[in-house]
């Protein structure tokens, strides 16, 4: 099990799309789907903060696999390891976590959100 900086690096790339859900293990986090329910177990309450581009970039990672997007989004919706701070306060949270929640129910997305994610991924990824 990884702690500390690599957990937290596991858990927000898992966020980000960069690694699949299931290497939440590798933290230290133990994640079943069982039926349509997350089954998830952090002994050691494993944590990691995350902002509202982590969320963008993950739900745009997520949209090529409608399966995936809503593991994804499931997931997301049952977690407790994941400290948004600021990001439930940035204008663009409510638009994009109710992406999350239509994306957990299997809904489609609102192209609104999708070109609100993509420019907050753009945001970070251009230089300041």
């Amino acid at each position: 099990m990884k702690r500390g900086e690599n957990g937290d690096k596991i858990i927000r790339e898992v966020i980000r799309g960069e690694r699949p859900w299931t290497d939440l293990r590798s933290a230290g986090i133990e994640v079943q789907l069982q039926g349509d329910r997350f089954h998830i177990e952090n002994p050691h309450q494993a944590r990691a903060a995350a902002d509202i581009h982590d969320l963008a970039q993950g739900l745009i990672a997520h949209l090529k696999d409608g399966r995936e997007l809503r593991s994804w989004a499931f997931l997301l919706q049952a977690e407790s390891f994941v400290d948004w701070a600021d990001g439930e306060n940035h204008p663009a949270w409510e638009a994009l976590w109710d992406a999350v929640w239509s994306a957990s129910f299997g809904d489609p997305i609102s192209e609104d959100a999708i070109r609100l994610a993509g420019k907050l991924v753009q945001e970070r990824q251009s230089p300041v």
